[in-house]
């Protein structure tokens, strides 16, 4: 069974930057399935989760969190001291100016904003990519729009990125080699030679206490108002 750290990974490094700024009031923007949420909620005085899913919106409101059911951008009441979208920005790149200036405008004077996202990752599964995929195929896509993304953020203050791992685990190379080839998507001619390369990958590099392990990076995008 694959199992990942990728929520309590989250929940350290958003935790590290309410401290910082010292959030008592938190947008969550696509809030996901609650189990992330919840942990957040408990660190600030006000949480309010924005959520397109129904199903989703349901089990936010199942723990009792304050919701909206609605598609960001969306008019919100209120400013806030932190305005967070945790792998919920659009793949859409004409989105990007509509949905991040909401965003910003929906901080406080001190807020802060913070961006969760893989695009613009530089670690081991963005360099598998690099060596498997076709050239044309979506790595290409992602790096186009993560810089289209920060020329956005630059505009509107001081930007700091920051990079941490997440990993997902099994105990059967089978399972977690067939994983990584649907993260890696590579060309089908090569698909052979990519099980190969990775069966080896995992064995000489990332196995550990009877779990083969495979990470992704999240790539941590904080832009807050320049002094």
């Amino acid at each position: 069974m694959i199992t990942t750290n990728q929520k309590d990974v989250l929940f350290r490094e958003i935790s590290l930057y309410l401290k910082k700024y010292k959030v008592k009031s938190l947008l969550d923007i696509g809030a996901g399935d609650g189990i992330l949420a919840q942990r957040l909620a408990n660190r600030v005085s006000r949480y309010l989760a924005i959520e397109s899913d129904r199903e989703r919106i349901e089990k936010l409101r199942g723990f009792g969190l304050e919701t909206i059911h609605a598609t960001f951008p969306q008019g919100i009441a209120g400013k806030f001291d932190m305005v967070l979208a945790s792998h919920s920005i659009p793949e859409d790149e004409s989105l990007y100016r509509p949905f991040l200036e909401t965003a910003w405008n929906t901080l406080n004077d001190k807020g802060v904003l913070l961006i969760v996202t893989f695009k613009g990752q530089h670690g081991e599964l963005h360099d598998l990519r690099n060596k498997w995929r076709d050239t044309k195929d979506s790595d290409g896509i992602d790096e186009k729009l993560y810089h289209a993304m920060l020329n956005i953020l630059k505009t509107y203050g001081k930007v700091e990125i920051h990079r941490v791992v997440s990993e997902f685990q099994s105990e059967n190379i089978d399972e977690i080699t067939d994983f990584a080839i649907r993260s890696i998507s590579p060309k089908e001619s090569e698909k052979e030679a990519c099980v190969q390369f990775l069966r080896d990958f995992f064995k000489i590099k990332h196995f550990s206490e009877g779990k083969y392990f495979f990470p992704h990076e999240h790539v941590f995008i904080s832009v807050s108002r320049l002094s």
